[in-house]
């Protein structure tokens, strides 16, 4: 089978990484990469996978005439680009790994018999254009939908997409990890390691250190997090924050400044520590107490996961797809979004009882191992391919272990 994946931008977030992650275990597959140049044309490349340049999809969700003409404009170029590498390549299959690709993928190859499967890695948002993006993926009877939660596939979904044909081509897919990557049993818990990573980070090696880790972008609440912060430190004096991450996107450069001016308009420098983006996350996470995620929209959440197969707790606000991973104080801890008493609770629970933190983070690394493992992932995606391709019905109950929605 020939797997045509295309992306719409070049940079690596969560979702290109999941991409890499899984082409790269696709060994039964001919694969090409169809992508705007960048960190993932380059990764793809080093993994062996073919691959091609397009133009960049800047579209994002607005009214404004100007902009939409040139984010329109940015979709034609891509439209005409993946139209002729379809044409030449012929693929079996395309994965639009974001819904800007599926947009244009499926417009791109209208009139053709390719299927195309959009790979949706985002809540989508509550705005009339998604209501559009629904009709398009309803009206093409060769498009699937693989989301990465169950709450990413109800937003998907919406009220437009909720019965007969289209409901049975939307899968939900959790994405998985590679534990081994993450908490080899040879590492599990290296003081040395600790102790040189703190040292270098300007964290005290006694510390209870926590880690908010992701893009900077508003959605993911590092500012919120950081205002946040006094109430922890009246409930744990020895806390320290490690802010692991960088702007990426639109006006994220603005709001990191703001994190900036909120760390030291609240007096917390020395406390706060922004580390900006790591390429040795595994010892990072190994190096911390405890993991939260404060994000307001939650697709799925990765670094869950991550910190999770470290045996490290995750505290977590209770939003999207977080509960289909986390179950409260068994493998991690919820808190309702800006109640931030509790967050500041739970993490005192952990810093006052070391053995609950070891049981949850114990519980932690089982769940990660049963059931979010690349392996597992790869599976499940390859079965979605054959049966999509292989026009065999699909239906809720036809890849049980691919779909995770209630009946």
């Amino acid at each position: 089978m020939k797997i045509l994946f295309v992306n719409h931008t070049g940079k690596v977030s969560g979702a290109e990484r999941v991409l890499l992650a899984i082409a790269e275990r696709l060994h039964a597959f001919t694969l090409r990469l169809l992508s705007p140049a960048g960190d993932l044309l380059e990764g793809a490349l080093a993994r062996g996978i073919e691959c091609s340049v397009m133009d960049q999809v800047t579209a994002r969700f607005t009214w404004r005439p100007d902009r939409l003409i040139a984010y329109l404009n940015s979709f034609r170029n891509a439209i005409l680009q993946i139209h002729r590498a379809v044409k030449d390549w012929k693929p079996d299959l395309i994965h639009a790994n974001t819904v800007r690709a599926g947009i244009a993928a499926t417009v791109a190859t209208a009139g053709m018999p390719v299927k195309v499967v959009w790979h949706v890695h985002d809540i989508l948002p509550r705005h009339p254009l998604s209501s559009l993006i629904r009709l398009l993926f309803l009206f093409s009877g060769r498009s699937y939908a693989i989301c990465v939660s169950n709450a990413t596939a109800r937003r998907f979904r919406g009220a437009v997409l909720q019965f007969g044909d289209a409901r049975r081509r939307i899968f939900v897919l959790h994405n998985g990890i590679d534990p081994a990557t993450y908490c080899p049993d040879s590492v599990a818990d290296l003081p040395e390691e600790r102790s040189g990573l703190r040292a270098e980070l300007g964290l005290p090696a006694s510390a209870f250190v926590m880690a908010i880790v992701g893009q900077f972008t508003p959605r993911k609440g590092q500012l919120e997090l950081v205002n946040a912060f006094p109430q922890v430190l009246s409930c744990i004096r020895s806390a320290a924050l490690l802010v692991v991450g960088a702007p990426l996107f639109n006006q994220d450069w603005e709001y990191h400044a703001r994190v900036r001016q909120a760390i030291e308009k609240n007096g917390l420098t020395g406390k706060i520590v922004l580390a900006g983006q790591r390429n040795d996350m595994p010892a990072v996470l190994r190096s911390i107490d405890a993991l939260v995620v404060n994000s307001a929209e939650e697709p799925f959440g990765m670094v869950l996961l991550e910190a999770m197969a470290c045996g490290r707790p995750v505290v977590s606000a209770n939003v999207g797809g977080v509960p289909e991973i986390i179950h409260d104080r068994r493998n991690g801890l919820l808190y309702e979004p800006r109640d931030y008493a509790r967050l500041a609770r739970h993490l005192a629970d952990l810093a006052e009882n070391p053995a609950l933190s070891r049981t949850v983070g114990e519980h932690a690394r089982e769940t990660v191992a049963s059931r979010f493992t690349i392996p597992i992932q790869v599976a499940q995606l390859v079965d979605i391919y054959r049966r999509v391709v292989g026009e065999i019905a699909v239906s809720a109950a036809a890849v049980p272990q691919a779909v995770g929605e209630e009946a």
